[in-house]
C-alpha cells in the first residue's frame, strides 16, 4: 500500500513540475509571438495575450468562485459562478452544522428513528448537492477561462501576428468591423 501511495505522489509531483514547465514555456513563447507591438494594438488587446491561468491561479480559484472569470474580464460568468458556488457553499455548512447538532446537541432530545433518519438524508442530500455545485462551477469557472483566454490570444495573434501575404496563403482573412477571422476554404479539383 505505502508503494502504491509513494508512486502516485511521485507521477502526482512530476505532473505538476511538468505543467508547470509547459506554462512557463507558452508563456516564453507567446511573448516572442510579437517582437514588436503592431501598429493599432490596444493595451487591453496586450494585457489579453498576456494572461496565463497557472497552478497559483488554479489554487485560489478553487476557493474563491469566479476567480478565473473575473480575472478574464468576463463578469456575467465570474457573477454566475460566485452565486452558485457560494449557494453551494451554504448548502454545505448548513448540512454540516445541522448534523453536527443532530448528533450532539439534538441527541439528548427524544426524536423518533424515523425523524432521525429523514434528518440525515436531508443532510446528506444537501451536502451533495452543495458539492456538486461547488465542483461543477469550480471546473466550469476553470475550463471556460482557459477556453476564453485562448480564444482572445488566438483572434489577436491572427489579427497581427501573421502577415497579409501569409493570411491569403492559408485562405484566412480578418473582419476587421466584426473583430473575427474569417476563413474561406475552397476545394480544387483536378
Amino acid at each position: 500500500m505505502r508503494k502504491i501511495i509513494f508512486t502516485i505522489f511521485i507521477v502526482f509531483t512530476f505532473s505538476i513540475a511538468n505543467a508547470q514547465i509547459s506554462i512557463y514555456e507558452e508563456k516564453a513563447n507567446s511573448a516572442s509571438q510579437i517582437i514588436k507591438l503592431p501598429e493599432g494594438m490596444t493595451y487591453d488587446e496586450f494585457l489579453k495575450i498576456q494572461k496565463q491561468i497557472d497552478w497559483s491561479k488554479i489554487i485560489i480559484a478553487s476557493i474563491v468562485p469566479g476567480f478565473i472569470h473575473f480575472y478574464t474580464n468576463d463578469e456575467i460568468k465570474g457573477w454566475t459562478i460566485f452565486g452558485m458556488r457560494t449557494l453551494g457553499y451554504g448548502l454545505v455548512a448548513y448540512a454540516v452544522v445541522d448534523q453536527y447538532n443532530l448528533l450532539n446537541k439534538d441527541n439528548k432530545i427524544d426524536l423518533n428513528i424515523s425523524a432521525k433518519q429523514n434528518r440525515q438524508n436531508k443532510n446528506a442530500l444537501l451536502f451533495a448537492v452543495g458539492s456538486l455545485l461547488n465542483f461543477a462551477g469550480f471546473f466550469y469557472d476553470w475550463a471556460d477561462g482557459v477556453i476564453t483566454i485562448e480564444e482572445y490570444r488566438n483572434q489577436i495573434f491572427f489579427k497581427y501576428g501573421i502577415d497579409e501575404e501569409k493570411r491569403l496563403k492559408l485562405g484566412f482573412s480578418y473582419d476587421k468591423i466584426n473583430n473575427q477571422p474569417i476563413i474561406n476554404l475552397s476545394l480544387n479539383i483536378r
